[in-house]
């Protein structure tokens, strides 16, 4: 379906202003620079009771100009008053239901199942595609794999890009934190989507980082990237986010990912890393543990203590960058670790 306008869609909020409010993408043309017709893009939002949020959200697809999205709602039974405003736009969507599933990764594989573009992503009830964003996919290179361009993490008080980069299954398993080299951000990596479906979607166990598993598995497989510096989505970060609640449950389950991936990566070299870093995430948690109990007791006896008790540790990057970090911490260690 060609994108709406603005004239066709419902009207704004009152005192709601700007993208994508008041303002839309210019429409592209029918076909594209070379006369080939835009590729279809499939867009899956699954969604809980996000009422607050997600008309934006909506609105921000619709309003792309793309003469070829295909936009699917997959609401998971809401109880506030996203139903209400759902049906406000089902005239421009392909499909959307409101009933219970199985959690985030069940929602987006029914829709991933149901659509048919050539491109594919799942964008969430509270983040908004930018203007052009589905322009940019349309006119990625011939014969990629992927296309991916930066996303803006924005809360009240702050704001962070993330340039998605050097994305490749090693980095990825090793990700502990972003660098220029090598970051990933799921909303602005857009993968084909038969791709998607001869890997078997998204692993429906994993409720935070099935969208790691399955780029990790994908980009073994399909390796070409067409880089764009350019912000094709804007990520919410809110106390509500189920990413802010990000805790002990997160950690184990990304360990859980990494062992999983041990066993189903196709080359050796990247099941090896994934079970070595399932094996370190392991020793670190156990480290932090330990590290958080008996507060009575020094932090320098306790990193000593630590350390003696893991000694794998040596070994380990983090550990020896922190050496060389803090070593009056760990002259400390040494020097009172024998004192009663």
């Amino acid at each position: 379906m060609r994108s709406p306008t603005l004239a066709d869609l419902p009207p704004p909020s009152p005192g709601k202003t700007g993208w994508p409010w008041t303002v839309e993408t210019p429409p592209l043309p029918d076909a594209r620079p070379d006369g080939t017709p835009w590729p279809r893009i499939s867009i899956v939002t699954p969604s809980y009771n996000q009422g607050q949020f997600i008309e934006e959200t909506i609105r921000s697809v619709l309003l792309q100009g793309y003469p070829d999205v295909e936009y699917i709602i997959m609401d998971g039974g809401s109880t506030d008053d996203s139903v209400r405003i759902i049906e406000k736009y089902a005239p421009w969507l392909a499909h959307w239901q409101s009933r219970r599933d199985k959690g985030q990764a069940d929602a987006i594989n029914k829709g991933l199942f149901r659509s048919s573009g050539l491109w594919f992503q799942n964008i969430n009830s509270d983040d908004v595609l930018l203007p052009g964003a589905l322009g940019v996919v349309g006119r990625a290179r011939a014969g990629c794999d992927l296309c991916c361009g930066s996303v803006i993490e924005f809360s009240d008080d702050h704001t962070y890009t993330v340039a998605n980069a050097g994305i490749d299954p090693a980095s990825l398993l090793r990700r502990m934190w972003r660098s220029d080299e090598a970051s990933w951000h799921q909303p602005g990596v857009f993968m084909k989507r038969a791709a998607m479906i001869k890997l078997g979607g998204y692993q429906p166990g994993l409720h935070y980082t099935f969208d790691l598993h399955l780029t990790c598995r994908y980009v073994e497989r399909y390796p070409t990237i067409d880089y764009h510096d350019v912000a094709l989505v804007r990520f919410r970060i809110h106390p509500a986010a189920k990413s802010s609640a990000w805790t002990k449950v997160y950690e184990e389950e990304a360990i859980r990912a990494r062992e999983m991936l041990a066993a189903e990566l196709a080359f050796p070299r990247n099941r090896q890393i994934a079970a070595r870093e399932a094996q370190r995430r392991r020793l670190m948690q156990a480290v932090s543990n330990v590290m958080k109990a008996g507060e009575d007791v020094p932090a320098a006896r306790r990193a000593w203590s630590t350390v003696r008790r893991f000694p794998a540790l040596g070994l380990d990057r983090m550990f020896l960058g922190s050496l060389r970090r803090r070593p009056i911490l760990w002259l400390r260690a040494l020097v009172s670790a024998d004192r009663p």
